[in-house]
């Protein structure tokens, strides 16, 4: 199962890390010819003055996760790809995700 993850940004802390946490999931299934899952997981820095209030993607204004949706679709058009989506998830679910694709 393809995935993408969305990172807030990329800067490091001041130890050099670049901690995420999970803030949610997009569950979308793409179809060129066969279809197949392509979900996105959306993270945050684990420590940054401008996403500590975000723990939960669902708590984005909705015109925002339309904004991604569109985005969504428009980059997959260029390939001739449909995507459907499924639902937006919270942090949990994308934490489950994240760690069934580790095994």
């Amino acid at each position: 199962m393809p995935n993408t993850f969305i990172v807030g940004h990329l800067e490091e802390d001041q130890n050099g890390e670049r901690r995420r946490r999970p803030v949610g999931i997009l569950e979308v299934e793409k179809k060129k010819g066969k279809s197949e899952r392509n979900d996105r997981i959306f993270a945050v820095p684990d420590r940054s003055p401008l996403e500590t209030n975000l723990k939960d993607i669902r708590d984005l204004p909705s015109h925002a996760r339309d904004d991604l949706e569109q985005f969504f679709r428009a980059t997959n058009a260029l390939e001739n790809k449909e995507l459907k989506f499924l639902g937006w998830h919270g942090p949990n679910r994308a934490t489950k995700t994240i760690k069934r694709l580790a095994r």
